[in-house]
C-alpha cells in the first residue's frame, strides 16, 4: 500500500514514534488516491510537479490543483489533532 510505503520511508521511520506512525498511515488511507501518489511522489520521491502531470498523464494545473486541496485537508486535519491534544494536556494538568 501506499501509504505504508510512505511511512517506511527511512525519514519517518526515525522522526516519528509508532502512535504517529499509525496516525499518519490512517489520515493517507482516507485521501484518494491521486492525493496519495502526488504527495508520495512530491515529497518523498522529490519529483517535481510537472514531471508528476506527465507521468499521470494529466495537465499539470490539475496536479497543482490537487496538490493545494490535499495540504489544505492534511492542514486542517493535523490541527485539530493538534487542538485535541493540547485540550487534554490541559485537562490532565488542571
Amino acid at each position: 500500500m501506499l501509504s505504508e510505503n510512505i511511512l517506511e520511508m527511512r525519514s519517518w521511520k526515525n522522526s516519528l514514534n509508532d502512535c504517529d506512525r499509525e496516525y499518519i498511515a490512517q489520515i493517507l488511507e482516507k485521501l484518494p488516491q491521486d492525493s496519495r501518489i502526488i504527495i508520495f511522489l512530491h515529497y518523498w520521491r522529490d519529483i517535481e510537479f510537472e514531471d508528476i502531470a506527465e507521468v499521470l498523464g494529466v495537465r499539470l494545473k490539475e496536479v497543482e490543483f490537487i496538490h493545494n486541496i490535499t495540504l489544505r485537508l492534511l492542514s486542517k486535519v493535523f490541527s485539530q489533532k493538534l487542538n485535541e491534544q493540547k485540550r487534554q494536556s490541559r485537562e490532565v494538568a488542571a
